[in-house]
């Protein structure tokens, strides 16, 4: 089968996008999202952003689950969910969005939109999990 013919949706990709979520005003609506493997590291979400009012902004992603909240820079549109977040079977995921403008001021925050539960997944055993996610402010001197 020729590269031409796989469609887009499904060819691989090195970024490992994992959902995508369409963000309107202040909804964020997941409109794909595959398996969430528990112990991923490098899983991504690409976000759609129908409003132009999201245009001026700078947007940040915040990932949640049952225990905790945490900050993901967004860049070209796509946020890598931190994996601290993926550690439990069954947990729900959630993602939504906030953007600020230039005084650092926070303009449309989103609701959230449910990516989905963590599912089982293939894992070393006895192999500790990678680093922890920095946090949100390193990751923006990064």
């Amino acid at each position: 089968m020729g590269e031409a013919a796989i469609p887009n949706e499904l060819k691989r990709n090195d970024d490992m996008i994992i959902a995508k979520v369409r963000v309107n005003s202040v909804s964020a609506e997941t409109v794909r999202c595959s398996h969430i493997p528990l112990g991923a590291v490098g899983c991504g979400v690409e976000f759609e952003f129908t409003d132009p009012l999201w245009n001026s902004l700078t947007k940040t992603a915040v990932f949640r689950n049952s225990s905790k909240t945490l900050d993901a820079v967004l860049e070209n549109n796509r946020a890598t969910i931190p994996h601290e977040l993926l550690r439990k079977v069954k947990d729900n995921l959630f993602v939504g969005v906030y953007g600020t403008n230039e005084k650092q001021q926070m303009a449309i925050p989103t609701v959230w939109a449910k990516l989905g539960e963590v599912d089982s997944a293939a894992n070393p055993s006895g192999d500790p999990a990678a680093d922890p996610t920095l946090p949100y402010w390193a990751q923006i001197l990064e």
